[in-house]
């Protein structure tokens, strides 16, 4: 977290509030999600960023959905087991390999 606050990713402010949430620290992103979110929709209510009939509003609000949502299944994916057709394959050729080594 220091490197990114050196680099300008967020501020030493926001370090510091960081580093002190009682979060597990892969779950910090929830706390950048809802920084996002407040400063969006702050731009729309100062009319920095227009609000097309609260269109804007509902796709910023599914962007940060699907944000979270995608962080969220990323760890499942790379947990996931791998099918065990693909792994008997696997144990087929390697076996086949083995025994025809001798013979190369």
């Amino acid at each position: 977290l220091e490197r990114m606050a050196t680099r300008g990713f967020f501020t030493p402010n926001q370090l510091k509030i960081l580093t002190k949430m009682n979060l597990p620290r892969n779950n910090l992103y929830h706390a950048c999600l809802e920084w996002m979110m407040l400063r969006a929709l702050r731009g729309i209510d100062d009319g920095t960023i227009r609000n097309y009939g609260g269109s804007t509003t509902i796709s910023l609000q599914n962007a940060m959905c699907t944000l979270r949502g995608t962080y969220e299944s990323t760890g499942s994916h790379l947990s996931s087991r791998m099918h065990l057709a693909y792994t008997h394959l696997v144990q087929i050729l390697v076996d086949t390999f083995v025994f025809t080594a001798p013979f190369a």
